[in-house]
C-alpha cells in the first residue's frame, strides 16, 4: 500500500506497523487521518514514536477513531475520566499486574470500542513488553476441523470477575 502523507513501516508479519511523519500534538488533516486509519485497519496495531501528548491531545486523537469510553470501574486521571493510568514500576515485579493477563479491552460491552490508545510515557530499555495478538490470523491458521468445531459457537464476555462487587478491580 502506498501512503501520500505518512510513512508506514510494518514491524512483524502478523500485525503491527510504525508510523512516521506525524505530529499527534497538532490537528490532523482529513487525508492524514484517513491514511492513519487505513494503516490501523491494515496492521491492527500502530505505533508513533517520540510523541509528547497532553491528556487533551491524547483524547482528541483517540476521538477521531470513535466515541471515547469512560470506564467507571477503574480510577481515571484527575479531570480526564476517559484516560486510565496503567502504571507498572520496576519494584512491582511479581505483584498483581493490572492488565497483565491476556485480555481484549472492553469486550464485555454490548458494543465494544474499536480499540484502545496506549500512550507510554516511560518505557524500559528492555523488558516490560506489551504483547498483541492477531485473532484474525489465529483463526485463519486453524485446521479445517478446528474451524468447523468453533463455527457457530458464541462467546459471552463478562466483567464480573474483574469489576464486579467482589472483583479484583472493584472500587473500594
Amino acid at each position: 500500500m502506498s501512503y501520500q502523507t505518512i510513512e508506514v513501516k510494518p514491524i512483524a508479519g502478523a500485525l503491527g506497523a510504525e508510523i512516521a511523519g506525524v505530529d499527534l500534538t497538532s490537528p490532523l488533516g482529513n487525508q492524514v487521518f484517513a491514511e492513519i486509519h487505513r494503516a490501523f485497519i491494515d496492521h491492527q496495531v500502530i505505533f508513533f514514536r517520540d510523541q509528547k501528548l497532553t491528556p487533551e491531545q491524547h483524547k482528541s486523537f483517540s476521538a477521531r477513531f470513535g466515541k471515547l469510553e469512560i470506564t467507571r470501574f477503574v480510577k481515571s486521571i484527575d479531570g480526564h475520566p476517559e484516560i486510565i493510568p496503567v502504571v507498572k514500576e520496576a519494584e512491582d515485579v511479581g505483584k498483581f499486574n493490572f492488565g497483565g493477563t491476556w485480555h481484549s479491552d472492553m469486550t464485555f460491552l454490548a458494543e465494544p470500542p474499536l480499540g484502545s490508545l496506549l500512550y507510554a510515557k516511560a518505557v524500559p530499555a528492555y523488558g516490560g513488553d506489551t504483547l498483541w495478538a492477531n485473532m484474525y490470523r489465529a483463526y485463519e491458521t486453524l485446521s479445517p476441523g478446528m474451524k468447523r468445531m468453533l463455527d457457530g459457537l458464541v462467546a459471552v464476555h463478562s466483567a464480573t470477575r474483574a469489576y464486579g462487587t467482589r472483583g479484583a478491580f472493584a472500587k473500594a
